[in-house]
């Protein structure tokens, strides 16, 4: 699944930025949207992905986004924008 950086930034810098409060330090993508709240705001931003339900830790959603703008040939999105590509892997617990 292929997210826009500069959306995937945009929506990680409003989750929680502390390690005490795991469930909310999170990008949780959520059946087309992409959801962040730091316990008192929330940021929605539609994206093209029905159907599939994943949390990204805040440190690894800004990390991707660091890497991706660093490539010397980035991945571009169907709109040739560019997007960061996660991958659902399952290690490490269930699904």
């Amino acid at each position: 699944m292929l997210i826009r950086t500069a959306l995937l930034d945009a929506v990680a810098k409003w989750s929680y930025p502390g390690d005490d409060r795991d469930h909310i330090a999170v990008v949780a993508v959520l059946d087309g949207e992409q959801v962040a709240t730091d316990g008192n705001r929330m940021a929605r931003v539609p994206i093209k992905a029905p159907g599939i339900r994943l949390a990204i830790r805040r440190e690894h959603a800004l990390a991707a986004v660091v890497a991706q703008r660093a490539l010397r040939t980035p991945v571009f999105d169907e709109d040739q924008r560019p997007a960061v590509n996660v991958v659902r892997d399952s290690i490490g617990g269930k699904l």
